[in-house]
């Protein structure tokens, strides 16, 4: 019996020694790579907004964490602390802060990250100012006309990607319109599109929606940012003979 086993041994050892009878496979390990902040922003359309990010500082040449010296977001001229660090020296980021005005802007400074010497990318986005009040009343058979104000403060480049929404909801029926680029000056919806056959209030809702990317540091930094914006007003259609 032992010297069964012992063969058995031995010729088990034998084939690990054979070409080809093990396949070895790459360790799936982190590479050396940019620092990176995720960022998404929410209008809440209550005079404040939502933000969560993360920071994920990357690793260096050295295959090292990237420290991060100072990893408070400065949003608005606010420091903002991480809520979490993560074992890799990521940091996420959640906060509700007020508005200035309507439309914002909203100005958010990445944090330093060591062995990237260049100022950390700094995003200012701004939103869509409603021009009518939030409330419209519509005549029967009239045309909607809703009003915005989509221009980007001096000085701020809009965001590379632009769409918006305006959707009309009555009598459960909806109505929408939609296209790339920022939302146009005047909303206009004939009267045929105005959904429901009742003068009962119309809820109107426009979303935008902006996406873009910046760099430093020759593509050393990077920020993906996202953000969407809800404006609504109520449309209300007297009967005829109305005052």
């Amino acid at each position: 019996m032992t010297l069964r086993r012992l063969a058995a041994g031995a010729a088990f050892a034998a084939a690990l020694l054979l070409p080809g009878c093990l396949d070895f496979v790459d360790p799936n390990l982190p590479k050396p790579g940019p620092a990176l902040l995720q960022l998404s922003v929410h209008f809440l359309g209550n005079g404040t907004f939502s933000l969560e990010a993360q920071l994920q500082p990357g690793l260096s040449p050295a295959l090292e964490y990237r420290k991060v010296p100072n990893d408070t977001l400065l949003v608005n001229g606010q420091g903002l602390a991480p809520k979490t660090v993560h074992q890799n020296q990521a940091r996420d980021y959640s906060a509700t802060r007020p508005l200035a005005e309507e439309a914002g802007p909203v100005t958010i400074q990445a944090p330093f990250v060591d062995g990237i010497a260049d100022r950390p990318p700094e995003l200012r986005w701004f939103g869509v100012r409603r021009l009518d009040p939030d409330t419209v009343v519509l005549a029967p058979g009239a045309d909607l006309h809703l009003h915005v104000d989509a221009a980007a403060p001096a000085g701020v480049p809009p965001p590379a990607g632009r769409q918006w929404f305006l959707q009309l909801f009555a009598g459960g029926h909806m109505f929408q319109l939609g296209a790339d680029g920022p939302p146009l000056a005047d909303l206009h919806v004939p009267a045929e599109f105005i959904p429901a056959d009742s003068l009962g209030p119309v809820r109107a809702s426009l979303l935008v929606l902006y996406s873009g990317q910046i760099s430093v540091a020759g593509g050393g930094y990077f920020v993906n940012a996202q953000f969407d914006q809800h404006v609504f007003w109520t449309v209300v259609r007297p009967p005829k003979g109305a005052p």
